[in-house]
């Protein structure tokens, strides 16, 4: 018996080209990136919708005046910058006794502007 040789037969399909390979790993890869950023997302979101507003700040009520560490939380700063702040006079506040508290007037329009002047 004589052995069958068999001639190979190039692939009927054509492969992939490489560089399509590529870029279908780089878009998985960004994927994946991009769900093990989502919790991180979330909570960035979360924080911009508890932001300040010139609303959070109140007008005529009992809570008139703001503490210096109560002005850094609504308005994202430091206490540092915010005492630097009130000894330059960029920002107005008031003494009683030893403790320091910014006018809500005062609070609003530092808020208005923006930024610290």
């Amino acid at each position: 018996m004589k052995p069958i040789s068999r001639a190979i037969s190039p692939c009927p399909v054509s492969p992939t080209p490489l560089p399509d390979v590529l870029a279908i790993a780089e878009g998985l890869a960004a994927l994946v990136r991009l769900a093990e950023l989502a919790p991180r997302l979330e909570v960035a979101l979360a924080r911009l919708e508890r932001a300040p507003t010139l609303n959070t700040i109140p007008t005529a009520r009992a809570d008139f005046a703001l503490s210096v560490a109560e002005l850094c939380r609504r308005a994202g700063i430091s206490k540092a910058l915010a005492y630097k702040m009130i000894a330059d006079g960029s920002l107005a506040s008031v003494t009683i006794g030893r403790r320091r508290l910014i006018p809500a007037a005062a609070a609003r329009d530092f808020l208005a502007r923006g930024s610290p002047s």
